[in-house]
């Protein structure tokens, strides 16, 4: 079911001034999402929406579950502590805009648990859980190397936020493995969100020379475009290939097991405060909808590439590794810790675009 913001403030509000009753075996777990975006069909808030009837599905009567679309900011505070007032007991946020508000209102609500996805502030009854999409973005951006004919991939690039530094990078690591002269021709958008904006991006860099392109946004424009132009876009997030032949492969992300994970976990009483990187190993991450134009060997050596991911014998960001500029950022035989890929901020050798000041 969806919930207005307004809705959840005037029906709530009414039980923030009764006693508080928590939540007990012979009651549901009362668990809300809250997303910053409409759900739509594909996209970040969509593979959320999937991760939550998911949940629905594997702990049925345990549970309740409700969703609330609110912009992160004040007015995302005001409902969680609403939420929170009026007995939920655990709440997921979807975006990092969430984060400070999210923290502020755990201190006052000690018996609430809540998760935010992306970000970096923990605390006694709160946590925070990411995807490590870089891996999904490492063999999307071998496929297109070993796909293009002209060796130049169109990148259409959302925040210069590190996670998605750390795809662009990891995406042409990939392609130089395959072909040493590829190139990425970046274009940043400086939002998640913007169709129209996508669409121009995308005509741009294949006007430019590249004849496949990787969109960061969470919009099945890239492969609309790729559809009408006659190449190939590989996706991120959701599959949409309904949207056109084009696409090449989709990096999935899935979030229900980490939801059904965690949520059980509240409901066992075992739930401890936990900053969780997911990827392949975790079902988090993994290819799906490989193109019937990829060659056989191509498509037995992603799954190898994702065995490789999934066993931790796969690190992209192992030296030696240059950025644009020919300055080395990673010495050979060395490889970046967690904590160092969070705190890139550069782009390889092969990029061309520079980060947005």
């Amino acid at each position: 079911m969806t919930t207005s913001r307004r809705t959840v403030l005037l029906s709530l509000a009414a039980m923030a001034a009764a006693p508080r009753v928590y939540a007990q075996s012979s009651k549901p777990l009362d668990v809300v999402f809250l997303y910053d975006n409409p759900i739509g069909d594909v996209g970040w808030v969509r593979q959320h929406e999937n991760g939550r009837l998911a949940l629905e599905k594997a702990l049925g009567g345990k549970i309740k579950t409700r969703y609330v679309q609110v912009a992160a900011g004040a007015d995302s505070e005001r409902v969680m502590r609403t939420l929170a007032q009026g007995g939920a007991d655990l709440i997921y946020g979807v975006t990092f805009g969430y984060m400070t508000p999210m923290s502020k209102v755990a201190k006052q609500f000690p018996k609430t648990i809540f998760m935010n996805c992306q970000g970096f502030m923990t605390g006694k009854n709160m946590g925070v859980y990411a995807a490590r999409t870089y891996q999904g973005f490492y063999m999307n951006g071998y496929l297109a190397a070993k796909m293009s004919k002209t060796g130049v991939i169109g990148f259409i690039a959302s925040m210069p936020v590190p996670e998605v530094i750390q795809d662009i990078n990891a995406m042409m690591i990939a392609m130089r493995s395959v072909n040493p002269e590829a190139v990425a021709k970046v274009t940043w958008l400086n939002t998640w969100y913007d169709p129209g904006r996508e669409r121009e991006a995308a005509n741009a860099l294949l006007s430019d020379g590249a004849d496949i392109l990787i969109s960061e946004l969470s919009s099945p424009v890239a492969v609309q475009v790729a559809q009408e132009k006659g190449v190939y876009a590989a996706t991120f997030q959701s599959d949409m290939s309904k949207y056109g032949k084009s696409q090449l492969s989709c990096a999935l992300l899935d979030w229900s097991h980490f939801y059904i994970r965690n949520t059980q976990a509240v409901l066992d009483k075992t739930w401890t405060s936990h900053n969780d990187w997911l990827g392949v190993k975790d079902d988090a991450v993994r290819m799906i909808a490989l193109h019937d134009d990829i060659p056989a060997d191509v498509k037995e050596q992603v799954l190898k590439l994702e065995a490789g991911f999934a066993d931790g014998t796969l690190q992209p960001f192992t030296g030696p590794i240059v950025d644009q500029d020919g300055k080395e950022r990673v010495p050979a035989g060395t490889t970046l810790t967690d904590e160092q890929k969070h705190k890139i901020d550069w782009l390889a050798a092969g990029i061309q675009g520079r980060l947005p000041s």
